[in-house]
């Protein structure tokens, strides 16, 4: 069972909510903090709700430490309007995983989305209080979110939300998908949950989801059968594998072509020494696993005559 929401005592902005809370431990030592050095950075409002400070107004309360609190526009003067601000300062700090980025970005473009509607809403019951004496009401296009083209093809919105989120375009797609699903109510509200936490990642959603045809024979009782060689033809063009190895290279693909645009420069400028250690140690993990991944197939190949 999902643990309930903190109360803050005031609302939270809602793209401020689309990046997870502290774990427990970690909560824990920035009370420490707090305690012992007061709270350097003040909690940041907006308008009645939290933009930035969540984990730091609980952190108050657990060490019995006064909040302090600022108001946005005292602390940021640029043309950012405030759910970007949210977003890059978040995006930025946190080690969020791509799945929890591909989500978060998608349900941002569902919060622009809904407050553009309600705004073109607003503005027609405007223009038609100004028409009611002329017996007929006007109504406005409801326009994309800003930096969506008009009319936009699926293929162009994932360039744009891969691009801003820094991720693959397949991740994208993934996240659009879940999304539509728990929009038809096939997967449960506690799914976006998991996605924001990153106790669950996308593809498994939908594998769960969308039982592949394949799957649900596997999962099904079979008449007992001889079992294949590993050279049978059967095991050999097993389609499943195939899939399952070109989706995975693919999104490794993707990853590596984003890694690439990265500035390394930049990250260690904002990130301590102990964290971009332990990156690169992941990264050379990761390396010794694809290169020995491929020497494996290179050298499968060759034994198949393929």
């Amino acid at each position: 069972m999902d643990a309930p929401k903190p109360d803050f005592g005031m609302p939270v902005h809602p793209v401020c909510d689309l990046f997870p809370m502290m774990d427990t431990e970690s909560l824990a030592g920035l009370a420490a903090d707090i305690k012992a050095n007061g709270l350097i950075n003040a909690i940041v409002l907006h308008e009645g709700e939290i933009v930035d400070g969540r984990n730091r107004l609980l952190a108050c309360r657990s060490a019995d430490v006064e909040p302090r609190f600022v108001q946005w526009r005292d602390t940021y003067t640029g043309e950012m309007p405030i759910d970007c601000w949210i977003w890059s300062l978040n995006v930025e700090r946190r080690h969020l995983t791509t799945d929890q980025i591909a989500w978060a970005v998608v349900q941002r473009r569902a919060w622009k989305q809904k407050q553009e509607s309600l705004q073109a809403q607003i503005a027609a019951g405007r223009e038609g209080g100004k028409e009611g004496g002329r017996g007929h009401k006007k109504t406005l296009p409801v326009e994309p979110p800003e930096g969506f083209p008009k009319r936009s093809t699926a293929g162009e919105i994932r360039e744009v939300l891969a691009r801003e989120a820094g991720v693959s375009g397949n991740k994208i797609r993934q996240a659009l998908e879940v999304q539509k699903l728990a929009k038809d109510q096939k997967v449960g509200p506690e799914v976006s949950e998991k996605l924001r936490q990153g106790t669950v990642k996308l593809h498994e959603v939908l594998k769960q989801a969308n039982p592949s045809p394949t799957r649900l024979a596997a999962a099904a009782p079979a008449p007992a059968a001889a079992k294949a060689s590993a050279n049978s033809p059967t095991n050999r063009h097993d389609p499943v594998a195939k899939r399952r190895m070109v989706a995975a290279l693919s999104e490794i693909r993707g990853h590596c072509r984003g890694l690439s645009e990265l500035d390394a420069s930049a990250i260690c400028r904002v990130c301590s020494a102990e964290e971009a250690a332990t990156w690169a140690e992941m990264a050379r993990k990761a390396a010794s696993v694809l290169r020995l991944f491929s020497r494996k197939l290179t050298a499968c190949t060759k034994e198949n005559g393929n």
